[in-house]
């Protein structure tokens, strides 16, 4: 089938991941190739969740101490200087937005190399952000610049059909509305910016905190 995910985070990672690990595990039993069109806006940096020695968790405990402009720098070399960084990154259109600082943000983890290997075997194909989408489920994707007098348009040649279009855009942190009865709320975690490239650290400590805060509001 054709599925187009909305978003590249690592949501819509895992998505793209468990669908083509299913597809490969069931390669015998149907002759369907999956073909997932990637719509994004802005492309984070995608590292493997190994890289011979180097755990990436590893690595962001290790950034979160340097000063901010070294954590930027050495993101950015290794997003040049990963082979299957480059090629996740190379397989979006040149003109989208890349990131530039970190800011706290998480990048996008390929957990099972199936990003890299999907982009290369084109199974997972990269774009900017849909245009529109017709009656007949054909998307037509921003893929490419189109300069007009004094500005650049976005403009897409051809049409894509699609069969299934799956959301993975995220929220904005302001619109996660407390509650006054805590032990049904929402709690919050990961929002912090004390872990500017990989806040898997603070993010445990946050869920063992919430946790501990769970069992007491059961005992009271």
């Amino acid at each position: 089938g054709r599925l187009c995910l909305v978003g590249f985070g690592n949501s819509a990672a895992d998505l793209a991941t468990m669908i083509l690990l299913h597809c490969r595990a069931g390669n015998n039993l149907s002759d369907i190739k999956p073909m997932i069109h990637v719509a994004a806006r802005t492309i984070a940096p995608v590292f493997p969740r190994r890289a011979k020695l180097l755990r990436v968790d590893t690595l962001g405990y290790i950034i979160r101490w340097l000063p901010y402009i070294l954590q930027d720098f050495l993101v950015k070399l290794l997003w040049l200087g990963i082979p299957d960084s480059r090629h996740c990154d190379l397989a979006f259109p040149s003109h989208l937005k890349r990131w530039n600082k970190i800011l706290g943000r998480v990048p996008v983890i390929d957990k099972h190399g199936m990003l890299a290997s999907g982009f290369r075997s084109g199974r997972l194909v990269g774009h900017g952000p849909i245009l529109d989408i017709t009656k007949g489920k054909e998307v037509r994707f921003c893929d490419q610049p189109l300069a007009s007098n004094d500005h650049i348009v976005p403009t897409s040649m051809a049409s894509t059909k699609i069969d299934m279009v799956i959301l993975a855009t995220g929220y904005r942190e302001d619109c996660v509305v407390d509650r006054e009865d805590r032990l049904n709320g929402l709690y919050k975690c990961g929002f912090g910016k004390s872990d500017r490239f990989l806040p898997l650290r603070s993010i445990s400590e946050e869920a063992k905190c919430i946790a501990e805060d769970i069992v007491s509001s059961y005992h009271h």
